[in-house]
Order: structure tokens, then sequence, then C-alpha cells
């Protein structure tokens, strides 16, 4: 008796999980966030003249542009099933989510004034929502890299092969 291969029909993939779509979501809007200020830095620069060292701004941009690379990279393998997507993303949103608490703890220097909280229902607020953002982006992350039906939707041998005994 010969093996017989079962192969699962072509069109009866598993749907993308609306944490992939999430994932995809949040990989697109920090990199128009990255485009944006990469092209905010490009006018200030050119507005106020290149009184940096060169070399400063040239690395800076070299970050920018490639850490949006990352990120639609990460987009795209999502977007095809490939597994290099699924973990790009996972290190590039943990990146952001570091950025976010490095952010929440640390006031970053600049020209612009931070939101001063005039009583403690603002702060409150501020902490019930920064703590919500953090865990929502943990869970999205967490669920990404672990989740089974995200597993199954990365999957690529759908072959199954039965065990044949020995004769």
């Amino acid at each position: 008796m010969t093996p017989t291969f079962y192969k699962s029909d072509p069109h009866s993939k598993p749907k993308r999980p609306v944490t992939v779509w999430i994932a995809q979501g949040l990989l697109i809007f920090f990199n128009l966030i990255w485009l944006v200020t990469f092209i905010l830095s490009l006018v200030a620069l050119a507005r106020n003249g290149f009184d940096a060292l060169r070399l400063r701004i040239v690395i800076g941009g070299l970050l920018l542009i490639g850490y949006g690379l990352v990120l639609l990279i990460a987009f795209w393998g999502l977007a095809k099933r490939r597994v290099y997507g699924k973990w790009l993303a996972v290190v590039s949103l943990s990146f952001i989510w570091l950025i976010f608490l490095y952010a929440q703890l640390r006031r970053f220097q600049g020209p612009y004034r931070y939101y001063e909280y005039e009583n403690t229902a603002e702060v409150v607020g501020a902490v019930i929502g920064a703590v919500a953002i953090s865990s929502l982006f943990l869970i999205v992350i967490l669920r990404l890299a672990f989740a089974k039906s995200v597993a199954r939707f990365f999957k690529h041998d759908e072959t199954i092969v039965p065990e044949q005994p020995l004769t």
C-alpha cells in the first residue's frame, strides 16, 4: 500500500487573525510618523541652516530611513505570511513600546513645552491612559509572538503525512 498524502485546499488557508491586522496597522501608522519626522527634520534643517555637524545629520537621517524600512519590511512580511515578518514586527513594536515607556518616564528635550496638569484628576486620567495604552500595546506584541491562531496563520507546510506501520 502506498502512503497517502493529504494536502489541504489552497483556498482554505487560515484567515488573517485580528492581531496581525492590528500589527500591520500599527506598523503603517508608526512608519508614517517616522516619515513625517524625517521630512520635518529636513525642513527644519533647510530653514535654520546646517549648524550641527554634518555627520550627526547624516547619522540621524540614516537611522530614521533605516527604521522606516524595517517597519515596511515587517509589514510586507506580515502581508505575505512570512515568519521573518512576524518576528520583525514583534521586535519593531517592542522597540516602539520601549520608546513609549521611556518617554513616559523621562521627558525629551525640545522647543515645545509639556502640558502641565492642573489637578489630581488630570494626573490620574493621564496615568490610567498611559497604563491602558501600554497594556494594549503589550497584548498585541505578546499575541503576535505567541498566539496559536497567529502560529497557524504563518504555518508553511500544511501537508499531513499519516504514519505508516512498519512491515
